[in-house]
């Protein structure tokens, strides 16, 4: 537990820099009526920042 209170996934350097996810789960349906269920994640990507 320690470990991990100590580590990048606790605070996060900036607002850039959190992980977000969506609540809710979505299903489409294409016109076929075949249907998929997506999920929404963000997951910061490391690379130049714009200041």
């Amino acid at each position: 537990m320690v470990m991990w209170q100590m580590s990048d996934r606790t605070i996060p350097r900036s607002f850039r820099m959190v992980e977000r996810f969506g609540v809710h789960t979505f299903r489409l349906v294409n016109e076929a009526g075949d249907s998929t269920f997506v999920s929404v994640r963000w997951r910061p990507q490391p690379g130049p920042t714009l200041r």
